[in-house]
């Protein structure tokens, strides 16, 4: 697959990419947990190659190619080996292909500067900020345009923490004026306070980070859920993902954990075969 050769390329650079990322970091200037104007953070100018969906990009920096992930927002999944395209991903992938393929970024850091994947993770301007004031933020950081056009949704992994005041405020903006995904007939009502394990449908079981519709099914057929913690259980998600999952807040078991415990062992198997 496609995919699977730029992987394979990247994990062949893995040294390279720490060299050149040594030489961006140098001189970045610690940052708070929101937008400021007291710093001036070291700025990389690339050249986007290619989109590979709406929160990651390939990008050209002097001769090499790197895969760039998007800090603080999620978008749905179409590119994934074990996942349907979810709704408005394909939508996102557009959106982020016309604005940025073949067109010049300026790749700003954070804390941490890879994921667990070797992706760089950046903000990404279409324009070199100059003030980084909420006005020039809401126009050229393209993080920030998904979050504002309903394309994606608000998703805050510590450290990389800078922005995250102002994404709460656009993803709130977005979806009080239902843009984009927010505008499809399951996310219209308010996203609730708790998505609860053993009660909630398909489609609010979906809002939860890294659950789509395969995994949805699953939790249904585990029920009774004790504990968000037990997730683990599900297929594909390990230990990053349940922490994803804790960070984001949403999932819970808001019942008896006494009368769950005598009912999760009845003496036969609670799961379809």
């Amino acid at each position: 697959m496609r995919i699977d050769g730029h992987m394979r390329l990247l994990l062949r650079r893995t040294t390279q990419v720490a060299v050149v990322l040594s030489v961006l970091f140098a001189l970045t200037l610690p940052a708070s947990a929101v937008e400021t104007h007291q710093w001036t953070p070291e700025i990389a100018q690339a050249v986007t190659t290619r989109v590979v969906d709406g929160d990651t990009i390939e990008v050209l920096y002097k001769g090499h190619e790197y895969v760039v992930r998007m800090i603080g927002v999620d978008t749905p999944e179409t590119v994934h080996p074990r996942r349907p395209v979810e709704p408005f991903g394909e939508e996102a992938s557009r959106f982020t292909k016309q604005a940025l393929e073949g067109n010049d970024v300026w790749l700003e850091f954070d804390v941490d500067q890879l994921d667990r994947y070797g992706r760089i993770l950046a903000y990404v301007w279409t324009k070199p900020p100059s003030s980084w004031s909420d006005s020039e933020i809401r126009e050229s950081m393209h993080n920030a345009a998904l979050l504002l056009k309903g394309y994606g949704q608000l998703m805050t992994i510590q450290p990389n923490v800078r922005y995250v005041d102002a994404f709460v405020r656009y993803q709130a903006e977005a979806r009080e004026l239902g843009e984009g995904m927010w505008g499809i007939d399951h996310a219209q009502d308010q996203q609730p306070a708790c998505v609860d394990l053993n009660t909630a449908s398909l489609e609010e079981l979906q809002l939860i980070i890294h659950i789509g519709p395969k995994r949805a099914e699953m939790i249904v057929q585990g029920r009774p859920w004790i504990s968000v913690e037990e997730l683990i259980k599900i297929d594909g998600i390990g230990r990053s993902r349940l922490q994803d999952i804790l960070e984001q807040g949403l999932a819970c078991v808001d019942c008896s954990c006494e009368s769950l415990a005598s009912a999760q062992y009845p003496g036969t198997p609670g799961q379809d075969e």
